[in-house]
């Protein structure tokens, strides 16, 4: 599977080096309307999350991004493998990405 990002969120960099990703709420409807309702839901990264919000781009594969985790972080296959399909499931429930499936490479010849 491939991670991609929701086109709809917006991401920019905190003053601390921190991701800050924006996703636009619905507007509600009927009686709702009055109440004050923010425009955005917002969600700061930490530095693993930023890491692996930045390498999700649609091409690369979660085997891809975990294989960055053990190298980047000192993560054993299994804790990156494990931490990533959590956090991007946290990601997906949370409208941020979608999991696409990976199209198969033709053999070499």
């Amino acid at each position: 599977m491939r991670p991609v990002k929701n086109p709809r969120a917006e991401s920019s960099l905190s003053e601390k080096g921190e991701i800050i990703i924006k996703i636009p709420l619905p507007r509600p409807k009927g009686i709702w309307r009055v109440l004050p309702v923010p425009e955005y839901r917002s969600f700061i990264l930490d530095k693993i999350g930023s890491h692996i919000w930045d390498m999700i781009d649609g091409e690369k594969n979660v085997k891809e991004i975990s294989d960055s985790l053990v190298s980047k972080f000192r993560l054993t296959e299994e804790e990156a493998g494990l931490s990533l399909l959590k956090y991007l499931q946290m990601l997906a429930n949370r409208g941020l990405i979608f999991m696409k499936p990976a199209e198969e490479k033709a053999p070499k010849t």
